[in-house]
């Protein structure tokens, strides 16, 4: 990282003077940018960061964002890169490999992934990368024990298998020009000639590699099939650009970030078709706005591939020219903030106009720009309508509880059956979302004549998503530290108390860390009887 970031210094000073623009940020300014994507905007959200699980989540991408000035303190770059390098050093052990910590056993995955750090360094610098007599020898020993372990991975067994991690060997091995050993030759090209014939059966992140090694190793015929293959199984829409179905896991290759970025670093290598990465770069940027990059590995692989493949978004820009009826929003007097853009507009109740409804908006750059409009007015709860032209998508239904022969059944309220004090419903929400989502708040009003049952908050699991619920006078409130991508159903038991007219509530939805993704459900009555 630190190599990187010279690298920025020297090639990018504009990114440190963003930098430099963001410690010199006045009061008067709209938000912090070295603030979390929690703490913006707080009047437009449903819930206030207080009030939510996540306050020490938000404090923690404050202080990376502090990291980030100090990132770029020229002075401690140089010191820092040759003291981590030393630290890399004493990691190493005296068969080439580093250990996870100090004093430890050397470890082959540590060791591919250090030296895939340095092959993706020279790739990004070119003749810019050098390395001191002393730090190349610590690269070739590691490179020899990658290639030891290779070579016993195949000694094992008359037939080894071509793992994951052998495929991961394979590629960061096809980095570096340094002779293969003639012990390790043999196994090499047998795991290999594995890869150009197995490939369809493993996942798209092995592919990807798969790809490249073979591509880099003399095999281009396969790699060109391999990435047809890849962008025929490919999604894409214009809201969220070009992505796969990505398997999520825990394990080192089941990341879908590092899987997107290294499918990029494929497509730019072996293709270079700029349309094609252009739309996977609005991927990458579209998670990024709904989620919290905790992996530092993904989020360097993802700066990685930024800088390198596709169109240079860091040049200059133009402004957006934004359309509200038939006015032209003048947005050169609005104060911006450095390098994002971002600025805000706000219209109080007297210049809201109908025009304001009619919205335009032209984008003169190559790159992506996208923002939010909210409409923020008072109505009675049960004539507002349902919203459901966002990512988010409720639907709120209540059922009454019936015993029965078979047990308790369910019987969706209509105006024939009349409910009376005492009776048992439940409360049923709908939600789909159609992109993986961190920090999402859901609150259910209940009528005022209703009781809930579980009283009690709690953390919550249920079909395979984890959340916490809160049971409060009014609502009962749904947090997600994540959402992903998919279809839910919740449910919680209510019992009816009081006879009257009341206004059932709505229900509502939205992403702490992006709010322009919210959405509700209409308003509806309903009515108990003495």
């Amino acid at each position: 990282s630190n190599a990187l970031a010279g690298h920025l210094l020297e090639t990018r000073p504009d990114i440190q003077q963003v930098v430099v623009d963001w410690q010199r940020r006045t009061p008067t300014e709209t938000r912090n940018p070295m603030a979390s994507a929690l703490e913006y905007n707080q009047d437009l959200k449903s819930a206030l960061l207080s009030e939510t699980p996540w306050v020490q989540d938000a404090m923690n991408e404050e202080e990376r964002a502090r990291d980030l000035v100090r990132f770029f303190d020229s002075n401690r770059i140089e010191a820092e890169q040759q003291d981590l390098l030393e630290q890399l050093r004493d990691l190493q052990g005296p068969q080439g490999g580093f250990s996870w910590f100090a004093r430890d056993r050397e470890n082959w995955y540590t060791t591919q992934s250090i030296l895939e750090g340095f092959g993706h360094l020279k790739a990004l610098l070119g003749s810019a990368f050098s390395l001191s007599p002393l730090n190349q020898r610590m690269v070739d020993n590691a490179i020899a024990y990658m290639d030891e372990k290779v070579a016993r991975a195949y000694d094992q067994t008359d037939k080894p298998d071509l793992t994951a991690f052998l495929i991961h060997s394979l590629y960061t091995r096809s980095f570096f020009e340094a002779p293969i050993p003639e012990r390790s030759r043999k196994a090499y090209a047998y795991f290999l000639s594995l890869a150009s014939t197995q490939w369809p059966k493993r996942s798209v992140y092995e592919q990807g590699m798969i790809a490249l090694c073979l591509h880099r190793t003399g095999d281009p015929e396969t790699a060109d099939l391999i990435l047809q293959s890849l962008t025929d199984r490919s999604l894409f829409s214009a809201e969220l650009g070009r992505y796969w179905k990505y398997t999520e896991g825990y394990t080192w290759n089941q990341l879908p970030v590092k899987t997107h970025t290294l499918l990029m670093e494929a497509f730019d290598e072996i293709k270079g078709d700029t349309a094609f990465l252009e739309s996977m770069k609005i991927w990458l940027l579209k998670h990024k706005q709904t989620n919290s990059w905790r992996s530092g590995k993904s989020t360097a692989a993802a700066v990685y591939v930024l800088l390198k493949s596709g169109e240079d978004w860091l040049k200059k820009t133009g402004p957006i020219e934004i359309k509200m009826g038939e006015n032209l929003l003048d947005v050169q007097d609005i104060q911006k903030e450095a390098g994002t853009g971002y600025f805000r507009k706000d219209w109080s109740g007297k210049e809201v106009e109908p025009q304001l409804a009619e919205i335009s908006i032209s984008n003169p750059n190559a790159h992506i720009a996208w923002g939010g409009l909210y409409w923020q007015y008072f109505e009675d709860l049960d004539k507002i309508s349902a919203f459901r032209e966002t990512p988010l998508t409720l639907r709120k239904s209540v059922y009454k509880t019936i015993d029965s022969p078979e047990g308790p059944r369910l019987v969706q309220l209509s105006a024939n059956d009349p409910l009376r004090p005492g009776d048992l419903l439940t409360i049923r929400i709908e939600l789909a979302v159609d992109r993986d989502m961190e920090y999402v708040h859901m609150k259910d009003m209940r009528a005022s004549g209703f009781e809930p049952l579980h009283v009690l908050s709690g953390y919550r699991y249920r079909s395979g998503l984890g959340y916490y619920e809160s049971t409060r006078d009014l609502a009962t409130h749904f947090y997600f530290s994540r959402l992903p991508k998919g279809a839910y159903a919740f449910e919680y038991p209510v019992r009816v108390a009081q006879a009257g007219d009341f206004s059932s509530g709505i229900t509502t939805i939205q992403s702490m860390y992006a709010p322009e993704f919210s959405s509700h459900s209409e308003g509806t009555r309903i009515v108990v009887q003495e």
